[in-house]
């Protein structure tokens, strides 16, 4: 499937004796997937010497596909995907990595001729939208060529990136927070070339701001828990390491002593055990909590 933008003026050089004259081509985009046909504007006719493609692609590598009159394909570092069809220039699966400029270059009888074609690859995102870990209306629109453009009702404060993925597609993440309290439900509309019309998708903020309180909440809890038992550690350690010292220097104690170390210390480990058995018990109502707040 091919679809044209706006033409673009591009000039053709003659030498020899022919006149200058003007070209007219159109940039030319496809899906991403099919077989795509570029054609040199300029009929050699019968006197064709030398056809040469020369590709410039958008990470700035390049090759040339040449054809003499002799019907001799001379391939330059180009794709084996691409061939020459009389004067055209033919790629199979055309993917975004073959996006670019392509220039084809004429020698005839008559001199050298030279058009240019802008090739663009088109590739469909897929669309989400999420209250994310925070709570927050997150609209991601992944895998798409070109990048895609996302957009917010009603008005809010927007954060808005940008990536590129390995195979040169783009990914488009955008994050909402309202700044009414009145907002209960908000929309994320994405727009794109390969859709017939924009993308809409719409989600519930009325527990959004409860979840987002559970959680630093939660956070809070477990910070101060966390704290308390390292306090207890470094004491209960602390202590059984000064006990120790001091064993290396005095008089060996009575029995009865010994054994109230010993109690002190199935103590202190009694201690840590339900400090922990505390923490999972709060991770576990924090969970649960977490799913009933699900919007």
């Amino acid at each position: 499937m091919e679809t044209h933008l706006p033409a673009l003026v591009c000039l053709a050089f003659v030498r020899g004796n022919a006149e200058p004259s003007v070209l007219v081509t159109e940039s030319v985009r496809v899906w991403a997937g099919s077989s795509t046909v570029l054609r040199c504007r300029q009929d050699p006719g019968d006197s064709l010497l030398l056809l040469t493609w020369k590709v410039l692609l958008l990470d700035n590598s390049h090759c040339t596909l040449q054809l003499n009159w002799e019907n001799l394909t001379n391939h330059n570092n180009c794709s084996e995907r691409m061939r020459p069809e009389n004067t055209s220039l033919r790629i199979e699966n055309t993917a975004v990595t073959d996006q670019g400029t392509y220039t084809c270059e004429i020698a005839n009888s008559l001199g050298t001729f030279f058009t240019s074609v802008l090739l663009e690859v088109l590739v469909e995102p897929s669309v989400t939208l999420e209250l994310n870990k925070l709570g927050v209306p997150e609209c991601r629109a992944h895998g798409g060529n070109p990048a895609a453009n996302i957009s917010w009702i009603p008005e809010g404060s927007i954060s808005t990136n940008r990536a590129m993925e390995p195979d040169r597609s783009w990914t488009v993440s955008s994050t909402y927070t309202a700044t009414s309290s009145n907002v209960t439900q908000v929309t994320c509309i994405v727009s794109h070339p390969t859709f017939p019309q924009p993308h809409s998708s719409s989600i519930s903020t009325a527990g959004s701001g409860r979840i987002l309180w559970v959680r630093v909440t939660v956070s809070i809890i477990v910070v101060i828990m966390g704290l308390f038992l390292i306090v207890m550690l470094f004491s209960s350690y602390g202590q059984s390491w000064a006990q120790g010292c001091l064993r290396e220097v005095k008089m060996p104690e009575p029995q009865g002593e010994e054994k109230e170390e010993d109690e002190d210390e199935e103590e202190a480990e009694w201690s840590h055990t339900q400090v922990a058995a505390k923490l999972k018990a709060l991770e576990q109502r924090v969970s649960a909590l977490e799913k009933q707040n699900q919007p």
